[in-house]
Order: C-alpha cells, then structure tokens, then sequence
C-alpha cells in the first residue's frame, strides 16, 4: 500500500498532463502542462518542437517529459536568417519588423473564418505570424514572404533573430518567441498556434 501511495499521483500527474491536449491534426489547438510520450523527430506537442539538435545522428523518436521556456540552440545549429524558405521550399518565411512570418503556397487545411479587421480585398489565411507580444495569428496581406530565392534554411538548423527562433524539417517550419515559446507550426498538412 506505501509503494501505491508513491506510484497514484505520479500516474494521476501523468494522466492529466496527457489530457491537456496535443498539437496532432489540422488546426490543432493546444493545451498548456507537459507531455510525457515518444514523438517522431520534427513534431510539435502541445507547443514543444523536438529540434534534431536535441537528439543523437540517426535518431528517429524523442521523449517529451516537460514543456517550459525555451532556450537557443547550441552555436553549431544556430544561423541567421532574416529571410529564408522551408528546406522543401514550399514555406517561404521573414524574421524583421518585429515579426516572424511564415507564408505558403499550397495547404490541405483551411484557415478560421475571415475576422472583421481583415478587408475581403486583401488576401487571408495563407500564412501565420507572431510579434513580440501576444499569440499567433493567421495573416491579413497583400504581399507574401515566399520568395523563391530565398535561402533554404537546411533542416538541422534554426534561425535565431531578436527574440525569435524558427526552424523545421522538410516540410514544417516552428516559429517561436524566447523565452515564451508562443509561436506557430505551419505545414501544407497542418499548423498550429500555440
């Protein structure tokens, strides 16, 4: 009975940070806690990007056990991209202006609908960006941040500008402002905002 009343609240722990939510699926919303499993490297949990830096060469899951603030990567993954695409190219993305932007052009999902703020002759939904305070939004432009000779940031490397810090895979790119963690996960598949 002692080792049960040792063992109960850590499964009860467990249990509930499990139930905050994750960051799976088109337009996934998220919850706040930590998350306690195995993810494939280059997915987000509940806000948490698994970063290649963080894992052995060859490595293909990463545990999760705490989301909190986050920290720059170590120099030799580090570059400083203001403007750059997903290494995939189909992400096109800006850090200036204290913005980081992501845009692109193909997506299975839909945005939310239209909000009132955003004219109906200006373009919404084809990409998210996050400033230096609040959350995430999709954005309301005219103009776009995919630029096709842009540099493609290589996928074991993040951009690290200001207070933000953006990297990806071959097809997502994470964007996030330090020391939050409050950002974005845009793919042709899915995003997210947490």
């Amino acid at each position: 009975m002692k080792a049960l009343s040792k063992v109960l609240p850590a499964v009860v722990a467990l249990l509930t940070l499990a139930a905050c939510g994750s960051g799976a699926g088109a337009g996934a919303g998220t919850g706040a806690g930590a998350v306690v499993g195995t993810e494939p490297i280059g997915t987000t949990t509940v806000g948490t990007f698994i970063p290649a830096y963080a894992v052995p060469p060859g490595t293909k899951t990463a545990t999760v056990t705490t989301v909190g603030r986050l920290q720059p990567p170590p120099a030799k993954y580090r570059v400083h991209l203001t403007v750059f695409r997903s290494a995939n190219g189909d992400i096109g993305c800006a850090i200036r202006g204290g913005v980081a932007r992501c845009d692109i052009a193909e997506r299975s999902w839909k945005p939310p609908a239209r909000p009132a703020s955003c004219p109906l002759a200006v373009p919404f939904g084809h990409g998210l960006e996050i400033g230096r305070s609040g959350t995430a939004h999709f954005v309301c432009a005219g103009d776009s941040v995919l630029n096709p000779g842009a540099a493609r940031l290589p996928a074991e490397k993040t951009s690290l500008e200001g207070p933000f810090m953006c990297g990806g895979f071959m097809e997502e790119i994470v964007c996030q402002r330090l020391p939050q963690g409050t950002g974005f996960l845009i793919s042709r598949k899915r995003y997210q905002i947490f």
